[in-house]
C-alpha cells in the first residue's frame, strides 16, 4: 500500500474513533435511523476526558505519547458536527411533508 493511502486510511480511522468518543461522551448525537451526527449535551471537554481514559487503557489507535493527536481529531470532527442541531436528514424529511 502506498504511503498516501495509508495516512488516508489511517486519518480516516482517526476520524472514525473520534466521533465514536464524541458519541459515547454525549457530546454529539447519533441519528438511529440515518447513523448522521448531530449536536449533543454534554460539552468537549468530556469527550477530551474520554480520550484520555481510553488512551491510558490501550483502546483506539492512538498510543499514549500521541494524545495530542487525539484531542486533534476530536476537536476537528466536533467542530464538523456541532453546529447541526438535529439529523439532517431527518430534517429534510420532515420538510418534505
Amino acid at each position: 500500500m502506498g504511503v498516501v493511502k495509508e495516512a488516508m486510511l489511517q486519518a480516516e480511522d482517526n476520524r472514525r474513533w473520534a466521533l465514536e468518543v464524541l458519541a459515547e461522551a454525549e457530546v454529539l448525537g447519533v441519528c438511529e435511523a440515518h447513523g448522521e451526527y448531530y449536536q449533543g449535551t454534554e460539552e468537549v471537554e468530556e469527550a477530551y476526558k474520554l480520550a484520555n481514559r481510553k488512551i491510558t487503557a490501550g483502546e483506539g489507535p492512538f498510543a499514549p505519547n500521541e494524545r495530542r493527536e487525539a484531542t486533534d481529531a476530536i476537536k476537528a470532527a466536533y467542530e464538523e458536527h456541532n453546529f447541526i442541531a438535529d439529523c439532517p436528514s431527518c430534517v429534510r424529511m420532515m420538510e418534505k411533508d
